[in-house]
């Protein structure tokens, strides 16, 4: 009888089939379980008997260096029963669906994207800035397969099984792009500055450094900055708001913004969205070729509407801010014409820079404009980073 049972259960744990599914998603959770060596699993009665014996005892789960202690009425809930169609008797399983569930809570706290590389080209020679970190993924079926084993054979500690994923970016790959021409800069000074906005300059400058944008993706300037807070390494810096003057993180970024702005506007990027400050501001001079943001409200956002990678790297020589786009040059010729700035009625500034980009026979032709308030007029309208 016992025989007929273990083969019964056997020939179940054989029979079911999961189908797991390995995409970017799967970091956040794995959803599926797909129990590889369904071969070694013993029948659910022996695990069953593990846990009625063991029932108050609490299972120590480890993986990457944590410990996660999981009650053995927990575990015990794994054996479900249910009816044979063949025999239409009364049996037992493990229950998959609810394992499922134990790991898809623990690969939450668990699992990670992997983080790409950064590098940046020195004198034309790609050099990595940072090595990247590979990504840790919970294999759903291997620690289910070590969950049951463990439970069987009393071990005191159960290992969980990860897999690591390599970064979309390293070295040798980027040495197979076909990045090699500088397509454009942009440069702004700061001279003058606090020394907390001079901080607050080269902590955002350095985010963007060595970033790589795929052919067809959106960059979005305030996606890659951000919380901005102490937290995040910013100092308050004076800033006008709400009729005072009162030190507020992170005063200054927009300067990195602006920058790196001129240098997509001249490599012949789309422009996705751009928007100029209130007031005019000295650093940006000439008036026109600024671009305001603040986090969950205004962003600087441009498409690499290349057919290759590029490379946006940023430096800082004294007092001069510098964006550095690189990728493949694809023959267009960019024309910029401007800025042209013109007195508004009743005070304040207006502004035009006009922008031809010319590929093959196709030509277009942009304007990007600006209004800018009187100081005087409207003394406390300004972007909050300023």
């Amino acid at each position: 009888m016992k025989f007929k049972l273990y083969l019964t259960l056997i020939v179940i744990l054989f029979g079911i089939s999961f189908v797991g599914i390995q995409t970017w998603e799967s970091f956040r959770i794995a959803p599926h379980i797909n129990y590889a060596d369904r071969s070694s699993f013993t029948a659910a009665s022996e695990f069953s008997a593990q846990l009625t014996t063991n029932k108050d005892r609490e299972y120590r789960l480890r993986v990457q260096e944590q410990e996660i202690s999981l009650k053995g009425e927990v575990l015990a809930n794994l054996i479900e029963p249910y009816i044979r169609n063949f025999t239409q008797k009364k049996e037992y399983r493990i229950s998959q669906k609810r394992m499922n569930e134990i790991l898809v809570e623990i690969a939450q706290s668990i699992n990670s994207a992997p983080i790409d590389a950064r590098i940046t080209l020195i004198k034309g020679v790609p050099t990595t800035i940072f090595e990247g970190i590979p990504g840790i993924r919970l294999s759903m079926d291997k620690s289910a397969k070590s969950i049951l084993d463990g439970i069987i054979q009393s071990r005191p500690v159960i290992d969980l099984i990860v897999d690591y994923v390599e970064p979309g970016l390293t070295l040798a790959k980027f040495e197979k792009l076909n990045i090699k021409d500088l397509l454009a800069d942009g440069e702004s000074d700061f001279a003058g500055s606090s020394s907390s906005r001079i901080h607050n300059i080269t902590v955002a400058a350095a985010r963007y450094n060595g970033l790589l944008i795929p052919p067809g993706k959106t960059f979005s300037f305030n996606e890659l900055l951000g919380e901005v807070s102490a937290k995040s390494g910013y100092l308050p810096e004076l800033v006008i708001k709400n009729k005072k003057i009162v030190p507020e993180y992170g005063g200054g970024i927009c300067q990195v913004s602006s920058t790196l702005y001129k240098a997509a506007l001249k490599a012949g990027l789309e422009i996705v969205e751009r928007r100029g400050h209130s007031v005019t501001i000295r650093y940006y001079s000439p008036q026109g070729l600024d671009a305001t943001i603040y986090p969950g409200v205004v962003d600087l956002k441009f498409k690499n509407d290349t057919n290759e990678y590029i490379l946006i790297q940023s430096k800082i020589e004294g007092t001069k801010l510098t964006f550095e786009i690189y990728g493949e040059n694809d023959g267009r010729e960019v024309i910029i014409n401007g800025p042209h700035m013109y007195p508004r009625e009743g005070g304040g500034w207006s502004t035009y820079v006009t922008r031809t980009i010319k590929k093959g026979t196709k030509e277009i032709k942009e304007s990007f404009d600006s209004v800018y308030k009187s100081i005087e007029e409207y003394p406390l309208e300004r972007n909050p980073l300023e």
